[in-house]
């Protein structure tokens, strides 16, 4: 009985810090796709290995607490919607591109729809403010005990490198 018990929370504990590791990515992602000059093909790529993260983590499901299991399922949602909103700006950036536009269109002022969005990678308006949107709901859902937990042993560890001799 004991030894299931460890099991369970030897799982618990791996799905949190893929969890982690996957939050952290798309906390990067999100503030990348803010960016008037984001590489959309490099996020879109960067995206669909965070989904993975996210679905790797939540694998087993039904073994996990309900708290993790939710904050999984959150975060998961929100990187999907992501790469939904990535795939389609690259899609719609590589049906326009092909028809021998030029590359710059605005001085960086959108009016809030995706026709007057830059060429260049960057997101309108609206969109901006989705992602914004995401950012916030992304941080709500983050469990902050197990957040920092990642973070001290991260520190940890750099410290640790940055002081072990060679030999």
């Amino acid at each position: 009985m004991a030894l299931c018990g460890a099991g369970v929370a030897g799982l618990n504990l791996a799905a949190i810090m893929r969890f982690n590791q996957a939050t952290a990515s798309l906390n990067e992602n999100l503030k990348t796709a803010g960016k008037a000059d984001a590489d959309l093909d490099a996020l879109s790529a960067g995206q669909q290995q965070t989904d993975a993260q996210f679905k790797d983590a939540g694998a087993l499901g039904f073994l996990l607490v309900p708290q993790v299991r939710r904050s999984i399922e959150s975060n998961a949602e929100v990187s999907r919607k992501l790469t939904s909103r990535t795939v389609k700006e690259v899609a719609r950036q590589k049906g326009t591109d092909g028809s021998g536009s030029s590359s710059a269109s605005g001085s960086g002022t959108a009016s809030g729809s995706s026709r007057n969005a830059k060429q260049g990678g960057g997101l309108t308006a609206k969109q901006k403010q989705q992602v914004e949107e995401l950012l916030k709901a992304n941080q709500q859902s983050t469990p902050s005990n197990g957040d920092t937990k990642q973070r001290n042993t991260t520190k940890d560890q750099s410290t640790k490198s940055q002081t072990t001799k060679p030999w």
